[in-house]
């Protein structure tokens, strides 16, 4: 099961480096970050969240965006270029 989970998240990976767009982006970046989080891989959860971010920006969607980048901050990524970079836009 845990192959599976593995490869599943590269594969997602892959399709989010890919800059294609995506159907339903949101519901994608939750199973992203829920897969990442199975595995305990640390960095594509920081990732998939960081995108799930820029997301709800680009939604107008500011209380959930925030929600995320103070919980990204609680976890310890307050130094990332990317959270410090989503805290200017909010």
């Amino acid at each position: 099961w845990n192959k599976q989970n593995t490869e599943a998240l590269d594969k997602m990976t892959e399709i989010l480096f890919s800059g294609n767009e995506l159907n339903c982006p949101e519901d994608f970046l939750n199973l992203y970050v829920t897969l990442a989080a199975l595995e305990n891989h640390v960095e594509a959860f920081l990732f998939g969240n960081i995108q799930k971010a820029y997301l709800f920006i680009d939604e107008k969607r500011f209380d959930e965006a925030r929600q995320i980048v103070n919980d990204l901050v609680e976890m310890g990524a307050g130094e990332s270029e990317d959270v410090i970079e989503l805290q200017k836009l909010l």
